[in-house]
């Protein structure tokens, strides 16, 4: 057994040779959540083939019957989140912890009472001063009168109510992540490969070499599930391998591992994949007057690794008289403070290769024709 020393996307699959010949197809699986289409230029065969359930389509470019090249084009495949899309709003959270908080004084009401007293003042005011005899001129006078009002002072009384969050919600430190290690059971396992025949009608053993040269795309792709918003920027470090042993010789060991910062601040599809061409080379033994079959098997499995997450944060308050500027202030534990986010790792893993090289005993039938002579039969795909 060898530990595995590739992590392989599904958007990658191995050799086949089509039925038909055509320069374009596509295919899709059962659940229609996920499919390929493939143009191929001058002188390839497209060949496509569609999947059971969730699985992934297959598409690709063959050139000969010996010898083909993936042509997968980026983006080409979607696969939908089989778990429901949830929004954890940050300032929601905060506004609905502050409602259910004690009401606070927000501001004051004033207004003017009396105190009943009297405030008087005196003051002259012209007045007429009547004739003393019937041609005297009235004459224009200062009198003296009182003036008198209530006296008041100002009474004010607190405004109440409860404070919301004014600008955008402040992540405190990093957060905290977990990941949960699937049922490796429940997970089907897949098995990939090439079948390719020989057959060898001369008197003497002879050797082949079979080449296989394949794009694939590894590494992981991140769906979050349930997203935070409105908060300030933070990013979420999600680190994990997980090991199976797998069942028969020479199919190794089957790893998950992932170590990257992700954001779970929208529901964007990260990726952090590479594309790489695979090269690998087999000796194929025939024996004198045989029919060989040669094989070279993989078994792979998508794991889809769920996580969870939490991040404790904070946030400016609306103005009050209780000189209360944050809300962890009214909120102190930080149970009420903590944004709740989730998602899916999916990768995508193969053991290492089981190789057979089976050989019979040719016929006349076999060699009628042949006589003398050794040639390449078929290639097919793993079933």
């Amino acid at each position: 057994m060898h530990l595995i020393k590739l992590i392989v996307l599904c958007l990658g699959v191995l050799l086949a040779i089509p039925s038909t010949y055509a320069s374009s197809c596509s295919a899709t699986n059962d659940n229609n959540d996920a499919s390929c289409s493939v143009d191929c230029s001058e002188g390839q065969v497209a060949a496509c083939q569609n999947a059971t359930g969730s699985g992934t389509p297959t598409c690709q470019c063959n050139s000969s019957a010996t010898f083909g090249k993936f042509k997968v084009p980026p983006g080409n495949i979607n696969i939908k989140a089989a778990n429901a899309i949830e929004t954890t709003d940050a300032v929601d959270v905060f506004n609905r912890k502050l409602q259910s908080s004690r009401d606070v004084n927000l501001s004051s009401m004033c207004h003017r009472v009396e105190t009943g007293e009297q405030i008087c003042r005196t003051r002259n005011i012209p007045c007429l001063v009547g004739p003393k005899g019937v041609e005297e001129i009235a004459m224009i006078s200062g009198c003296r009168t009182d003036t008198c009002f209530p006296k008041t002072r100002e009474e004010c009384s607190p405004v109440k109510g409860k404070l919301r969050v004014v600008g955008p919600v402040i992540v405190q430190r990093d957060p905290i992540v977990s990941v949960k290690e699937p049922n490796w059971d429940s997970i089907p396992f897949q098995a990939i490969g090439r079948q390719v025949s020989y057959l060898n009608c001369s008197p003497n053993e002879q050797t082949q070499t079979y080449s296989i040269q394949q794009e694939v795309v590894t590494g992981g792709r991140v769906q979050v599930q349930r997203t935070v918003t409105n908060a300030s920027k933070f990013g979420v470090k999600v680190s994990y391998t997980y090991g199976l042993p797998a069942t028969g010789a020479g199919t190794g060991e089957l790893t998950a591992s992932f170590e990257n910062t992700i954001s779970v601040q929208n529901l964007d599809e990260q990726s952090f994949q590479q594309k790489q061409t695979i090269s690998e080379s087999y000796p194929v033994s025939l024996p004198k007057n045989s029919v060989t079959t040669f094989t070279v098997k993989w078994r792979r499995v998508e794991a889809p690794i769920p996580f969870t997450g939490s991040v404790i944060a904070d946030a400016a308050v609306t103005e009050n008289l209780e000189s209360i500027k944050l809300a962890s202030q009214l909120l102190p534990d930080e149970k009420d403070r903590t944004l709740q986010f989730s998602g899916v790792i999916y990768n995508a893993t193969v053991t290492s290769a089981e190789v057979i090289n089976l050989s019979r005993p040719a016929t006349v039938e076999d060699c009628k024709g042949n006589e003398g002579r050794y040639k390449f039969l078929s290639a097919d795909n793993v079933k």
